[in-house]
Parts: C-alpha cells; sequence; structure tokens
C-alpha cells in the first residue's frame, strides 16, 4: 500500500501506514521471527527444562509467562491486529515534514480530518485489487468501490480531488450522495441515476455524461484554472 501511495500523493502530501509492536505481545512476535530460523525453539515451551546456554531463552521464559497468566483475555491473541498499533503519516512533498494522523484528527477541520480515511480506503481497495500498478497492454481486472453519503464532510473542491485521487488509483466508484453534491462529482462520473420518490411511488432516471460534456464541466472548474484565469474569469463576470 505504501508503494501505490508514494507514486500517487494527495492535496501536495505522501501519505504512508506505520505500525508499531505493542510491548505485552512482544514475545509472541519475537518468538515468530526466531522460529522462522530456529523451529526447536517452538519445541522449548512449557517444557520447564529449557538449557541456561539456549540463546533464546529469555524470550521463551517471558512468552510461557504471558500465555500462562490467567487474567489475559485469550481472544487478544487470535487477531493479529492487536500486536500493534496502526498510524497514517502525512508528508509534505515539498518540505518533507511529517504529521500524524493522530494529531490532526485533534485539531483538524472535518474534511481535513476525513480526508485520511479516504486516502487510507482507497490505498486498501488498489492494493487488494492490485489496481494502482496496473501496466498497459496487460488486462484490467475488477476495482469497485462504493460508498454511501461519500465524502460528507468534504467541500466540492476536496471531493473533486479525492475522486481524481481514486481514478489515479484505478479504481471504478459508485457513489450515493444527495443531489445538491451531484455538481461536484459531475465531471467524474459516467452515470448518473437520478432517484425521486413522490408519495409511495419511486422514478428513477440514467442519464449518461459523454466526454464532450465532462470536458466542458471541466473547462469551468474554478479548481483547474490558474489565478490568472480565474481573475480574467471573474471579471469577465
Amino acid at each position: 500500500m505504501n508503494r501505490s501511495l508514494y507514486a500517487h500523493p494527495f492535496h501536495n502530501e505522501r501519505y504512508s501506514f506505520h505500525r508499531t509492536q505493542m510491548v505485552e505481545f512482544q514475545p509472541i512476535l519475537k518468538i515468530i521471527e526466531i522460529a522462522k530460523t530456529s523451529p526447536e525453539a517452538l519445541d522449548m515451551l512449557f517444557r520447564g527444562d529449557v538449557p541456561d546456554d539456549f540463546p533464546h531463552k529469555d524470550t521463551i521464559v517471558a512468552l510461557e509467562a504471558l500465555l500462562e497468566d490467567p487474567d489475559k483475555d485469550f481472544t487478544q491473541f487470535e487477531d493479529y491486529r492487536n500486536f500493534y498499533t496502526f498510524e497514517i503519516h502525512m508528508e509534505d512533498v515539498a518540505t518533507g515534514r511529517s504529521t500524524r494522523w493522530e494529531q490532526r484528527r485533534g485539531t483538524g477541520s472535518g474534511a481535513e480530518q476525513q480526508v485520511p480515511i479516504y486516502v487510507a480506503i482507497g490505498a486498501s481497495l488498489a492494493a487488494v485489487y492490485g489496481s494502482a500498478e496496473r501496466r498497459a497492454g496487460k488486462p484490467a481486472g475488477f476495482a469497485l468501490a462504493m460508498f454511501d453519503e461519500a465524502f460528507s464532510k468534504m467541500d466540492g473542491k476536496n471531493q473533486r480531488q479525492m475522486m481524481s485521487f481514486y481514478k489515479n488509483l484505478g479504481l471504478q466508484f459508485v457513489i450515493a450522495a444527495p443531489f445538491e453534491k451531484r455538481v461536484a462529482v459531475l465531471e467524474h462520473m459516467d452515470t448518473i441515476v437520478e432517484v425521486d420518490r413522490i408519495g409511495e411511488q419511486s422514478r428513477a432516471t440514467v442519464v449518461e455524461l459523454k466526454e464532450k460534456a465532462k470536458r466542458e464541466l471541466m473547462a469551468i472548474d474554478p479548481d483547474l484554472m490558474s489565478e490568472d484565469e480565474l481573475a480574467t474569469r471573474l471579471a469577465a463576470e
């Protein structure tokens, strides 16, 4: 996922995932690494006669104490995700300054708090599908991402940039959003299904957006204009 994210910055920030071992589970993680090269270490567990000169005796003793602790909830051992703490880091492409999502989550705006979550979802889906590393001439598989009430706390600019980010990751997205959100995403959609409810009846209207319509929408998108182009347009209006 980090390899995919490195090649696809968002908002001039490069996202990456990091993990840190939980101290209390380190004996389990350590014995797993030891067993890769010294499988006999596992045979020493719970024997009670581990030689003093055995190189991994301390790890075995610590692991036995952990597994024999009557106050431990053993369901914690069944999910490897409990063995680590996971973080998202955002690195400024220009300055190299790094920020953890935990820092931003407490002080950032709604959009700033929501963006890393959507980046993480996109990166995870792209990793599963292998869509971010597609190569020309090779068949591309299914890469569907579905969202209800998509990007609810983001403004139009963030929504458009997030959808561009997903496209760059090779994802095909289906979103459900209220009517007023449509303007922000039109230029990235191929098909729009409008659902109207009148009393007990529902009516669906399907609209397909052709490439020419998308180009026209992008041409009037202020987020894609330079400062000079935007100033000229505002002066004309």
